[in-house]
């Protein structure tokens, strides 16, 4: 795992959690929260041009899928903020601002699902997972979902608890712009069967390489955290790699739905 400074906690993360958030977090919580979800292709290059655009954000998640990593650890963000991954080859990583009170749940992370708990002061949810996923396009068809998604989807299911995700999902719907195939149908029927919410992305393409522009990457949600999103888009611009970024904005803490 990698994970600076070292914020770890179990699946309900009742024990090592801030009662309430620090001065620093509660005088800034009326401030959108930026996420951006990209997978870099394992590209310094594309790294150091991603943690460029945080230059200036107080309050981000950046999502990551095939991060660039020497070591077991994720490059090219030093001093970006908090930085979680897991497994010996991280496939997955979640970087955000140290305005956050964000915890690493090793519990819910493999080498391709990296899950935080994020605390976020608010009385409607104070907790929210947030995740990074990649969906191996090697995977056997029927074992798309790592188990450590399986076993989060099932907690915030009996427990109530939001998440959002940002997944690169190696696969084709209509749902979200492409002629479905076999791969998108077992999304589809898992989504469904658990309560998760697409969000699209609108036309463009997550993925423009070789001739090839097709939609690959999703971001799913459940329990309430569909309300909060705001803004989504592929864009328009591709960090030196062939994935475009999928950006959207939650609302501003005075701004939730109490």
């Amino acid at each position: 795992m990698t994970c600076h400074p070292i914020n770890t906690v179990d699946g309900e993360g009742s024990s090592r959690l801030w009662a309430s958030p620090p001065d620093h977090v509660k005088k800034n919580q009326c401030t959108r929260i930026s996420f951006q979800s990209l997978n870099t292709q394992h590209c310094l290059a594309a790294s150091n041009s991603v943690r460029r655009d945080l230059v200036g954000l107080k309050h981000y998640f950046l999502l990551l899928q095939e991060p660039y990593c020497t070591g077991g650890r994720v490059q090219g963000f030093r001093d970006a903020g908090n930085i979680f991954s897991s497994g010996i080859r991280p496939h997955t990583a979640i970087i955000n601002s140290r305005m956050q009170n964000v915890w690493h749940c090793p519990k819910f992370s493999e080498e391709d699902v990296c899950t935080t708990l994020w605390i976020t002061g608010s009385y409607r949810y104070p907790k929210i997972y947030v995740v990074s996923m990649y969906l191996d396009i090697t995977a056997d068809i029927l074992d798309i979902f790592p188990v450590s998604w399986k076993k989060l989807v099932a907690h915030c299911s009996v427990n109530n608890i939001p998440l959002i995700a940002g997944i690169d999902a190696n696969a084709h719907s209509t749902r979200w712009g492409e002629e479905t195939n076999r791969r998108g149908e077992v999304i589809e029927e898992f989504s469904l069967a658990g309560g998760l919410t697409l969000h699209k992305v609108g036309r463009p393409p997550t993925f423009v390489a070789r001739g090839t522009s097709i939609c690959i990457n999703i971001t799913l949600t459940m329990n309430g955290a569909s309300d909060l999103i705001q803004s989504q888009a592929a864009s328009n611009r591709v960090p030196l790699s062939d994935h475009r970024m999928i950006t959207f904005q939650i609302l501003p803490f005075n701004a939730w739905p109490f």
